[in-house]
């Protein structure tokens, strides 16, 4: 069986052309991983990745086909050892994973990191394997920076990668979208175990403990739909703030690359184009109008007319991005009233947290 990472074209047709080639192909332990095809991905322009480990890879990348946000990538490349066991694949995806997203290229699109910190037998001697694994991967241009170069920088280094599981990502993204059916809503009363997940009525309150966690844990950032004008762009406006919530005053992302780790970033507020593949401790999100005007304009030189709809759709997708980056929790503040109300139906509201909240 193969020792390489060989590369296959994303496509019904070639997925089926492998199939043929072995029966294990439908019925082995297996990571593999798809990506977007971009050649010489950036920070700014980062390349869309998806790591992910199947028993019938066959069966698991036709659902990847008919799934959409999937339909763009290009690429996927298998990884089959004939050593390897359900519980390497699952340890191997997770290094994947943390190592796409700590390069800092790469725009992983997964909702957590996998099954991390798990044991198994001889778990040690597989684990030397993945470094060879990941050579390979990085020989063919999918890593753009080393072992080491990953391993030591601030993203990396102060990210625990503590995921949120596949349920507590899915009733987030039910929540996100703020308008369940009858027979389709969140969850009432969620339990999210250890996640810190919050609703705060005060924003100042949060803001203060955001900044607590960030002395903690680092990686804290607050991040919001941009629902205020940004007034602060440019050397002559530096001296207003676009953000006034009550007596809280703060201001958009100064830098539009690699603004997490800048300097000002605690201090700022990030758009959604700031935090997509990035994994955060904790993020503050702020959910008020949509302020967007290049987003929901139409386009009539391409021929594009948005509707309603799909300006909801749009903002729903912002939301989800942001309600997701946090790895050990997300806190919520609502500028509505009646929104914040109804998210306290499903968020856990932050006084019921006692001392765990800054006064």
């Amino acid at each position: 069986m193969s020792t390489g990472t060989p590369r296959f074209t994303f496509s019904k047709d070639s997925v089926t052309e492998w199939k043929d080639v072995n029966e294990k192909h439908c019925n082995w332990p297996v990571v593999y991983v798809l990506d977007d095809g971009r050649a010489q991905p950036t920070p700014a322009r980062p390349r869309d990745i998806y790591v992910g480990e199947s028993l019938n890879l066959v069966s698991r990348l036709r659902q990847h086909l008919e799934t959409p946000a999937k339909q763009h990538l290009k690429h996927f490349r298998p990884i089959i050892r004939d050593m390897f066991n359900k519980s390497v694949c699952l340890d191997l995806e997770s290094y994947l994973i943390k190592m796409m997203a700590g390069d800092g290229a790469n725009r992983v699109l997964h909702r957590n990191n996998g099954i991390t910190e798990t044991n198994y037998y001889q778990c040690e001697m597989y684990r030397d394997s993945f470094p060879l694994i990941f050579e390979q991967l990085r020989r063919e241009g999918l890593f753009t920076r080393t072992i080491p170069e990953i391993e030591n920088s601030d993203l990396y280094k102060l990210s625990p990668f503590k995921a949120l599981t596949e349920d507590q990502a899915d009733s987030i993204e039910e929540i996100a979208r703020a308008r369940p059916s009858p027979t389709h809503a969140p969850p009432l009363g969620r339990d999210f175990g250890d996640y810190d997940f919050r609703l705060f009525d005060d924003v100042t309150r949060m803001r203060a403990e955001i900044f607590r966690r960030d002395a903690e844990v680092g990686l804290a950032r607050m991040a919001a739909g941009f629902a205020w004008e940004w007034r602060s762009w440019g050397r002559a406006n530096r001296g207003l703030y676009d953000i006034e919530i009550g007596a809280a005053r703060m201001r958009w992302n100064s830098r539009p690359a690699d603004w997490i780790t800048s300097s000002g970033a605690l201090e700022e507020v990030g758009s959604v184009h700031t935090v997509q593949g990035y994994d955060l401790n904790y993020l503050f999100v702020d959910r008020a109008s949509y302020f967007d005007k290049k987003g929901k304009e139409n386009n009539p030189k391409l021929g594009k007319t948005y509707t309603v709809e799909d300006l909801l759709r749009l903002i729903t997708q912002i939301y989800k991005v942001l309600l997701t980056r946090g790895i050990r929790g997300t806190y919520v503040y609502a500028c509505d009233e009646p929104l914040r109300e109804y998210l306290g139906r499903f968020i856990p509201r932050s006084h019921d947290w006692g001392a765990m909240v800054v006064d």
